[in-house]
């Protein structure tokens, strides 16, 4: 009889099968608690790891297949307000592409010891597919023709026309996958005042420019 009050005792204990942070009660002391009752004692959330669920463009779904074969898939996320970022890697892709968004959604997991990543909330996410060493210019240093993209060059202060191929621009970079080799000084203003052959000086850039 005692060893059947000990097991009978243990019922009024309830454990949980996770670690994380539990949710306002929704029950006071004395209130009967019944197994049948619709409403959750409380809900109890994981916080460590956490789940951070994103859409991806269905053009980038390839880099990104590869680069989990390559196991350079990594993510970075950043909550507001906070100007930390959490780091993770891309653990799931969806099966299916959204046929009305052209997304696929991706799920990244994030170990988030610190607990900087509060659940539910909406961060800003950065995929880095690789890392590579590329060519960059300014953005406003590559002009359009009707013969495609191009740069001015300065070699010893005479401006030449460059035809380059623009890979792509990102973080206020356009990354160049051909045409400029390294090293050059391109002009970034002043371009209409300039033709081939146009003799031209640096300066610089005015303060606040």
């Amino acid at each position: 009889m005692i060893e059947n009050l000990k097991v009978q005792l243990t019922f009024t204990t309830i454990r949980a099968q996770i670690t994380g942070r539990i949710s306002m009660a929704a029950v006071k002391v004395g209130n009967f608690a019944r197994q049948a009752d619709l409403t959750p004692l409380a809900t109890i959330v994981q916080s460590a790891p956490v789940y951070v669920t994103f859409a991806l463009p269905q053009r980038s779904l390839p880099d990104l297949r590869q680069a989990l074969t390559n196991e350079t898939a990594m993510i970075e996320a950043v909550a507001p307000g906070d100007p930390r970022r959490a780091q993770g890697h891309v653990t799931m892709i969806e099966n299916t592409v959204d046929s009305v968004t052209g997304t696929v959604p991706v799920r990244a997991t994030m170990s988030n010891n610190d607990e900087m990543l509060w659940p539910g909330t909406l961060v800003t996410v950065q995929l880095n597919f690789r890392e590579e060493e590329a060519v960059v210019v300014p953005p406003n240093a590559v002009q359009v023709s009707q013969t495609g993209s191009f740069v001015f060059v300065v070699t010893n202060g005479v401006a030449n026309v460059r035809p380059i191929k623009v890979a792509r621009v990102i973080d206020g970079q356009a990354v160049i996958e051909s045409g400029l080799e390294g090293g050059e000084v391109v002009v970034t203003v002043g371009h209409l005042q300039i033709t081939e052959g146009s003799r031209v000086s640096a300066r610089q850039p005015k303060a606040g420019s």
